[in-house]
């Protein structure tokens, strides 16, 4: 078995149009010289490809799209011997060019020069323009088959070479390329000639150049190039620190890291990593303390630290096992949380458990990661944690180097099949038996109560295995801290000593990670049909002692999972009573402002435990957040979700406009998912419709219309409600002004909130209002959709009597939707009624 066979996780079939690449024909060296003309949108390029012969050829592929190839192409043998009677043919139905010879190529070192002419894109691939007011901005984006529109290439990652580059442009414009600049001279008077040094080996989807006339700031041999110098110094100063912890750990050097930073149109996702130039989004990576959360300069610290690790892509590809994309990736979210934590110690770890890992096996039970992906474009979130998952799980074992040599078979038994083990745990007196779910080799390790500081490791190589463990315990837990990529389900007593355990003083004997994995785990085999709520009810009691964010969090998704499904029933108040009294003590710890004292912790858990207390209704929290709102004054960006969602629950016609009023200037996705924290139907219904009807002066920007639509179905049961009718009314305008993907989130997003058959109705009734061709092209959507609501409706029928029976309800009833005015008073929904021509006529999102 070959090593790329053996870990298939991915079967990447990138470019298939060059797998008719022999592999006796492959690059050394591209020397390009690009010659742009910007008045017309057109360049020439000239590139001097050196190709290597292991034998006898006839013809040689390279892959070319949308070039002009000039005639005649150049090729010299080794001795500069320049071959007769070469002809060539261009396929662009193959994207390809294909070199002829009269006489047989022997093995041996061949130059072909080859002239080309291509147009400048305004479509973010091969080589494009992005304009501002103000600026011009010209990037190139070869991710990852996209080189071969501005030369003639072996466009495919197996094949790496050096490159040399020249450029020539205007003299008012900076340029930049994958190595570092040797010399840039003027040739007259307007235009310069860049002379770039010769790269390390690289495929060429990581080769990139571009120039510009935006502001450049240094930092040592890190430089940005922007349109504001004073939005991108956390950028500028935390990829220079990123760029040396990486390197204190590791023999790579990073040569030289150019950044740049474009408006959000000119590119197609956040960030765009090439060797030595990577490229950014202005709103991905631009910060001002004044306007920005910590929550927020943990994310832009995340996505910088992965930039930055990927640079080291040419010792990662010395390995056979590295050419599979899964592991590159895997391999680079370790290394980007391990330059994290060294610097900030956010526990990012952690926090990645217990919110990203954790999701993951709810769509990876349903889908899995072995699929052929036929566009590294299209390895999605998903597989990246997975990914991740796969190779902290294997690399955490005794000799992790094996792990990844040719023919593992632990590594064979999870890279080739989808989905992952239920591990269950049953123990009579020191004989453990461990069942798992699946085929697969499976690394365990198990604590116990008196020894966790001792971690007992085996693997799983069967489906039933009995282990002889000579120690006891009150409890045991397996798979400390998740390094393996599975669920476990214990004996009931094992559940009852773990609960019973966490109610007493010493509840640090179990991590934090660990008490949240727990509650996550305990709810999700529940709802998996494997275990009783009773379980996850009982283990959740400890919680009024607890003060760690990372628990916290794992128990507030459960509850907001739980409040959804416990809609427009009796169960709905009595459980967000029962859960306010299990966390209200936080609200207290944590205070509602900030201190000097906070760590970062203290502020998310401000941000997130106490919004979520003001959303289940604590009264003190909505009374006082609202006194906040009222006053009309912005407040720091970190007490922002808190201060105008929170308030926003009793919140009027006047804290709305003021909100608005808010995102007008700031244009953050806090404010405009506070706005949908009303319970106001009058505040809903004319936020709703300036999604989907552009024609009432009630308007929202194009960009903007997604995340309101999610905000609204998040803020609260009325909001669900709604979006429905409103979705059902403008469907035909849904269809016609949004893409297929927004059209996929806004209902599968809608699907997950509704969970009585009355809103299945207006669903099957939206489906019957399609046409032929829009089944043709929503039905999957539809699908899942419908799908969606029938298990949240069966859901309710299995088990909310056994959450009644715990939560000591007697009666077995369904409550119609409340209709009671929002705490803000009967008058407020008299002015949201009577102020709707109003709000028509002021409300305009800019």
């Amino acid at each position: 078995m070959t090593v790329s066979s053996m870990i298939s996780v991915i079967i990447l079939v990138p470019f298939l149009a060059s797998l008719s690449l022999a592999q006796v024909a492959f690059p050394v060296n591209y020397d390009i010289t690009i010659n742009p003309n910007l008045d017309q949108l057109s360049f020439t390029s000239e590139t001097v490809i050196s190709i290597q012969a292991e034998d006898t050829v006839q013809t040689i592929t390279l892959n070319s799209k949308n070039l002009i190839i000039s005639d005649p192409i150049k090729i010299t043998n080794s001795i500069n011997e320049v071959l007769e009677n070469v002809t060539f043919e261009l396929h662009p139905q193959n994207e390809t060019l294909v070199l002829h010879f009269q006489t047989p190529l022997s093995p041996g070192l061949y130059i072909a020069t080859i002239v080309s002419h291509g147009k400048i894109n305004t479509n973010l691939e091969g080589f494009y323009q992005v304009e501002t007011p103000n600026n011009k901005i010209f990037l190139t984006n070869f991710h990852y088959s996209k080189a071969r529109q501005v030369f003639p290439c072996f466009d495919h990652p197996t094949y790496l070479s050096t490159f040399t580059l020249t450029l020539i442009h205007p003299k008012k414009y900076k340029s930049v390329a994958s190595s570092v600049k040797k010399s840039q001279t003027e040739t007259d008077g307007t235009t310069v000639k860049s002379v770039f040094a010769q790269s390390d080996p690289l495929p060429p989807h990581l080769f990139a150049f571009a120039f510009s006339d935006l502001t450049q700031t240094k930092y040592e041999e890190v430089s940005v190039f922007s349109r504001d110098k004073d939005e991108i110094e956390y950028l500028g100063q935390w990829s220079k620190t990123a760029s040396y912890l990486f390197q204190q750990s590791e023999t790579f050097r990073i040569q030289k890291l150019d950044q740049i930073v474009v408006p959000d149109y000119g590119l197609s996702q956040d960030v765009v990593v090439n060797i030595g130039l990577i490229f950014y989004r202005e709103s991905a990576v631009f910060y001002k303390l004044e306007r920005e959360t910590v929550e927020d300069k943990q994310k832009i610290g995340e996505l910088v630290a992965g930039a930055v690790v990927r640079q080291w892509y040419k010792e990662a590809n010395t390995a056979g096992w590295w050419s599979n994309f899964w592991v590159s990736e895997g391999f680079s979210l370790t290394y980007q949380f391990n330059v994290l934590e060294s610097f900030w110690k956010w526990r990012v770890v952690e926090q990645f458990l217990v919110q990203e890992l954790d999701d993951t096996f709810d769509y990876d039970s349903k889908t899995g990661l072995t699929v052929i992906v036929s566009n590294p474009d299209d390895f999605s979130k998903f597989h990246e944690i997975k990914s991740f998952a796969l190779v902290r799980m294997l690399s955490h074992l005794a000799k992790p180097g094996d792990i990844f040599e040719d023919g593992n078979e632990i590594a064979s038994s999870w890279s080739q099949k989808p989905g992952f083990p239920v591990v269950k745990v049953t123990r009579n007196a020191n004989v453990f038996t461990f069942e798992q779910s699946g085929a697969f080799s499976t690394p365990v390790s198990v604590v116990f109560q008196d020894e966790t500081d001792l971690s007992y490791d085996l693997i799983l190589e069967k489906n039933i295995q009995q282990v002889n463990l000579s120690v006891t315990g009150a409890w045991y837990l397996v798979n400390y801290d998740r390094y393996g990529y599975f669920r476990t389900y214990y004996d009931k007593d094992n559940w009852l000593k773990l609960a019973t355990f966490l109610q007493g003083s010493n509840i640090d004997a179990i991590s934090p990670v660990n008490r949240a994995l727990l509650i996550k785990d305990s709810f999700n085999l529940a709802k998996s049909g494997l275990l009783s709520y009773d379980i996850y009810l009982d283990l959740t009691k400890y919680l009024t002692k607890e003060t760690d964010y990372i628990p916290l969090y794992a128990f507030i998704k459960t509850a907001n999972r739980l409040k959804t499904l416990f809609a427009k029933t009796d169960i709905q108040d009595v459980f967000m009573e029962h859960a306010r009294n299990l966390l209200q003590h936080v609200y207290n710890k944590v205070g509602t402002s900030l201190t000097s004292s906070d760590t970062h912790s203290d502020i998310l858990s401000r941000m997130k435990i106490l919004t979520w207390l003001c959303d289940f209704g604590l009264d003190n929290c909505r009374t006082e957040m609202f006194a906040k709102l009222s006053q009309g004054q912005a407040v720091e960006p970190d007490l922002q979700e808190l201060v105008y969602c929170g308030g926003m629950r009793l919140g009027t016609l006047p804290t709305f406009m003021f909100l608005k009023d808010q995102h007008n200037v700031h244009q953050k996705d806090r404010i405009l998912k506070s706005m949908a924290c009303t319970s106001d139907l009058g505040l809903l219904r004319n936020y709703s419709l300036a999604i989907v009807d552009d024609n009432i002066m009630l308007r929202l920007k194009r960009e903007f219309k997604l995340s309101a639509f999610k905000a609204i179905i998040d803020g609260s049961d009325e909001g669900v409600d709604v979006i429905l009718d409103v979705v059902k009314k403008y469907l035909e305008h849904i269809l016609k002004s949004f893409t297929s993907e927004e059209i996929s989130e806004m209902f599968v997003s809608l699907s997950k909130k509704l969970v009585t058959g009355e809103q299945l109705a207006k669903i099957d009734e939206i489906v019957a209002c399609l046409d032929d061709n829009q089944k043709v092209t929503y039905g999957k959507i539809f699908e899942t959709v419908q799908t969606n609501i029938n298990e949240n409706i069966n859901w309710r029928k299995a088990n909310l009597d056994v959450f009644r029976k715990w939560l000591n309800i007697s009666q077995s009833t369904t409550v119609p939707p409340s209709t009671t005015p929002s705490p803000g008073g009967a008058a407020s929904l008299k002015i949201s009624s009577l102020g709707l021509a109003l709000v028509s006529l002021c409300f305009i999102l800019m």
